[in-house]
C-alpha cells in the first residue's frame, strides 16, 4: 500500500529529527572529549544523571567538575555502527508521538537467579524507560549493570517545573 503525503511527510521528518539526535549526541560526544564545559551545559538537562561504567550515579554538575578538573579525560568517541555493512546499525533512536507521558526509573535490584547454568546474583544498578499510551504503561527500554558493591544514594538533581517524582501507575 502506498504512502500518503502526510505519511510520506512524516517519514522524512522524522528522519531528519532522528539525525539531529544523532548530530546532537556526537556533538555532546565531542564536547567531552574537548572539554567544552559550554557545549556540555547547552546539551545536558540540569537533572542529567549519568550511570557509570562501575555503577555510580552522577549528576550533570558532576560530570562537568569531573571534565574541568581532568578527573575524567576523553580523548575519544566512536560511535559504532555495526561492524558489518550487512548488520543492522547499533545505534537505535527512536521518537514516541503517540504517547501521553514517558517515565523513567533509576535505581538498584537485588536480583538471585540463573540464566541458563550461571549463576547472576547480585546488585545491578537499572535504567528503565516506559511510555504511556490508551492509559497503559509499557517498558521501551532498559538497562542494567552489576554493581560489585553495595549502591550508593542516588544524586538529588535539582527539581524542574513540570517534574514529578512519583512512579507511573
Amino acid at each position: 500500500m502506498a504512502k500518503t503525503d502526510d505519511e510520506q511527510k512524516k517519514q522524512t521528518d522524522d528522519e531528519r529529527e532522528k539525525q539531529a539526535l544523532i548530530g546532537l549526541r556526537q556533538r555532546t560526544n565531542e564536547a567531552f572529549a574537548r572539554r567544552d564545559i559550554a557545549e556540555m551545559g547547552r546539551a545536558l538537562s540540569p537533572d542529567f544523571v549519568v550511570t557509570t561504567p562501575d555503577g555510580d550515579l552522577k549528576t550533570r554538575q558532576e560530570e562537568i567538575v569531573k571534565v574541568q578538573t581532568g578527573e575524567l579525560n576523553i580523548v575519544s568517541v566512536v560511535q559504532q555502527f555495526g561492524g558489518l555493512a550487512h548488520q543492522p546499525p547499533d545505534l537505535d533512536v527512536r521518537l514516541y508521538d503517540d504517547v501521553e507521558r514517558v517515565a523513567i526509573f533509576r535505581g538498584v535490584d537485588k536480583i538471585t537467579g540463573k540464566m541458563g547454568a550461571e549463576e547472576v546474583t547480585g546488585d545491578f544498578r537499572f535504567t528503565d524507560v516506559l511510555v504511556k499510551r490508551d492509559g497503559k504503561w509499557q517498558f521501551v527500554a532498559s538497562h542494567s549493570v552489576a554493581l560489585g558493591r553495595p549502591p550508593e544514594p542516588p544524586p538529588q538533581p535539582s527539581s524542574q517545573p513540570g517534574q514529578s517524582g512519583s512512579p507511573p501507575a
